[in-house]
């Protein structure tokens, strides 16, 4: 069933082109596309009753959606998702400023986190998008040591201890009937489970593996559980930067200033970025998260290219752009695959030096 529906959804070569000419018009005019437009625009001599025949065929197989019924059409998320894979020619990556940004690379700047920054800035300024670069200690933190010190009734102290001797600690408020002896045989079993692990893996800890751990008391002590989790995430040391916030507001999409708030508050919750920005997809390439793609409901009508690099499997780094759905997608990852290949070049003399080190 699968593969005939497959075969339903293909597009032959006069589809694809005229999605492509109702993308492209889209791009760069913000508004819906009409049967006329791609007429004018493509060299198929078709007649607009035959475009408006095919447009419709695009819309019922999900490639097209029309926001009202007089309006042209615009693409779902499915139909650039066609366009990014099927369709899309990158363009020539010799601007002036990667061409500058090739020569700041040859200055042999040492610290990684400074290139990471520049590549960021300049991608804010070549495409009317934000930039999000991210970058984290090569040296992962990993948790020492976790104690859970009961005070006083309804009281208990959680303490972390990581790697680098940072200690974090809080206050927790518990259900009163949460005995001292209890606070303290759950200390030894978080610590027993978190030592040695790193912030990012307590962080993708199962939650509910713990508590299985702690039987029929568990919901009276999971404020202790966040407890730990709060503390272990003051030490992130995942340093996170961004350009160009304002672009965003030159866009239609965020015209409406309930739309640019949420964005622009997206911007200032590092977690989100985090789970933005952060994909296991593609560690050494460029992964591209169009519309419903991307992990959360507020991104739902954005795209986000980005492009990760590791040393020894370890990820010590992010760049990307986040913008409209109706994004100049052939722009962005042109120059973004100029300055992964760049950066990856540097990484991989940032591992050689680490090895060297060792």
């Amino acid at each position: 069933m699968s593969e005939e529906k497959n075969r339903q959804d293909a597009l032959d070569e006069r589809k694809l082109i005229i999605l492509k000419a109702i993308i492209d018009d889209y791009v760069s005019s913000a508004e819906p596309v009409g049967s006329r437009t791609i007429a004018k625009k493509t060299n198929m001599n078709l007649s607009p009753a035959t475009i408006r025949n095919e447009m419709a065929d695009l819309e019922e197989m999900g490639y097209l959606t029309q926001p009202h019924t007089s309006a042209g059409r615009i693409p779902s998320d499915k139909g650039y998702r066609t366009y990014v894979n099927e369709i899309l020619a990158a363009e020539r990556s010799d601007s002036e400023e990667l061409v500058n940004f090739q020569q700041y690379l040859e200055n042999k700047i040492s610290e990684f986190h400074e290139i990471i920054k520049v590549a960021s800035n300049l991608l804010s300024r070549i495409t009317p998008y934000t930039a999000v670069s991210m970058v984290s200690s090569v040296n992962k933190l990993s948790v020492k040591a976790v104690q859970l010190v009961p005070i006083e009734k309804g009281k208990a102290l959680v303490v972390v201890v990581m790697s680098n001797d940072a200690i974090k600690n809080k206050m927790v408020m518990l259900d009163s009937t949460v005995t001292p002896e209890t606070v303290l045989r759950l200390s030894s079993i978080v610590n027993d489970q978190f030592a040695g692990l790193t912030a990012e893996t307590v962080r993708e800890f199962s939650i509910n593996d713990l508590m299985m751990l702690l039987g029929s008391e568990n919901l009276r002590i999971l404020p202790l559980i966040d407890g730990v989790l709060d503390c272990v995430a003051q030490c992130d040391d995942t340093e996170i930067h961004h350009e160009g916030d304002s672009n965003l507001l030159i866009h239609p999409e965020f015209g409406d200033v309930t739309k640019a708030k949420a964005m622009l508050e997206v911007l200032h919750k590092d977690d989100m970025l985090k789970d933005i920005f952060t994909s296991d997809e593609n560690p050494n390439g460029l992964t591209i998260r169009i519309g419903a793609e991307n992990p959360n409901e507020e991104m739902s009508d954005c795209s986000v290219i980005s492009a990760s690099y590791s040393i020894n499997d370890t990820l010590i780094g992010t760049i990307g752009v986040l913008g409209p759905k109706r994004m100049n997608y052939s722009k962005v990852i042109s120059a973004l695959e100029f300055i992964r290949k760049r950066l990856n070049h540097e990484v991989s003399q940032l591992g050689e030096s680490r090895e060297n080190k060792q």
